[in-house]
């Protein structure tokens, strides 16, 4: 698992802010998919007060591998954090034997940045 934030100077100091978390997926210990969830928002100095944008991006190691996404979600927390989930589906095919796997994608963030994330099996 990889996170970032880009955020102004200080934490804590309202401004525009970009946080994200990224995943890579194994199969039988090869990477075969980098799964990569941003989002952009504002924030006073003490919770989020707008979300831009959110995007949901993947990438394949191999060709035998298909994914899509469902619409990604967004919205801000009774807790003043930006919270922005998708849902992966996919099929991998190894040795003529197709797999399907769903996933869901979760990161949250507030005035300080990235603050939470995981991908689990859905």
């Amino acid at each position: 698992m990889e996170t970032g934030t880009t955020r102004p100077t200080t934490r804590g100091t309202a401004g525009d802010w970009h946080c994200w978390s990224q995943y890579y997926s194994e199969v039988f210990g090869v990477r075969v998919t980098k799964f990569k969830l941003e989002q952009w928002y504002r924030s006073t100095s003490t919770k989020v007060n707008k979300i831009y944008n959110v995007s949901a991006s993947h990438y394949n190691y191999n060709p035998g591998v298909i994914m899509s996404n469902e619409p990604e979600e967004q919205w801000i927390s009774a807790a003043g954090n930006a919270l922005a989930y998708v849902t992966w589906h996919g099929d991998i095919t190894v040795s003529g034997l197709t797999v399907q796997i769903d996933k869901r994608q979760h990161v949250r963030c507030d005035e300080t940045g990235y603050r939470y994330s995981y991908l689990k099996n859905a």
